[in-house]
């Protein structure tokens, strides 16, 4: 779903801001003008600005994470693969769980 959507959006764009090259041939490739293409870099890498993100400790009280050992973990579903989507969320799940360790799981909004 998300593949089909962005690929549509795309389509129906005149001018692209991507962030890497890799990006900027993809777009080549679907038939869209090079001139049309502006490499910008990331902009999550801007908001990243070590002097201006939290300490660890501050993140950790304002989460309310008691571990000291801890790991972080995201399901990304495939959203073209909505009929396998719960399948695939109870395997994450049971590895979490058999593992034994302490996790901080990371959901997508809604």
């Amino acid at each position: 779903m998300d593949e089909l959507i962005r690929h549509a959006v795309s389509k129906l764009s005149h001018f692209h801001l991507v962030s890497n090259q890799e990006a900027k041939t993809r777009l080549i490739q679907l038939g869209e003008y090079k001139e049309n293409i502006f490499e910008i870099g990331s902009p999550d890498i801007d908001l990243m600005n070590p002097s201006t993100l939290p300490d660890i400790e501050e993140v950790k009280q304002y989460y309310d994470i008691p571990f000291q050992r801890y790991s972080v973990a995201m399901f990304h579903p495939v959203t073209t693969e909505y009929d396998n989507m719960r399948n695939y969320a109870e395997q994450f799940v049971s590895a979490l769980i058999e593992s034994e360790k302490n996790y901080i799981v990371i959901y997508p909004k809604q």
